[in-house]
């Protein structure tokens, strides 16, 4: 599933970019969460057991097999965002 803010985006070049089956558009408000929490209220009764979030722009994509692999298993239930985890203060740094 694929949602977009943009109301003037052609559904057909996103399909044909993603091959998503569902393209569905949403008010442009808010950040990205709006779009997170929007797919869980609008899905609730159907939730997959793995939903991956994320935004278009990926801004380490060379780092996303490997996160994804290690973050998103069979253990998984909720993954909390990247700048709300604990860290020592000499390990916060962008790699």
């Amino acid at each position: 599933m694929v949602y977009t803010i943009d109301h003037e985006t052609r559904i057909a070049a996103i399909r044909a970019d993603t091959n998503a089956t569902i393209i569905q558009t949403l008010p442009n408000t808010g950040r990205e969460s709006r779009t997170y929490l929007s797919h869980i209220l609008l899905n609730w009764d159907d939730l997959v057991r793995h939903t991956l979030c994320m935004q278009t722009a990926v801004h380490q994509p060379e780092l996303m097999a490997k996160r994804i692999k290690h973050n998103l298993n069979e253990l998984t239930s909720v993954r909390p965002p990247k700048h709300l985890e604990s860290y020592h203060r000499h390990d916060c740094h962008d790699p």
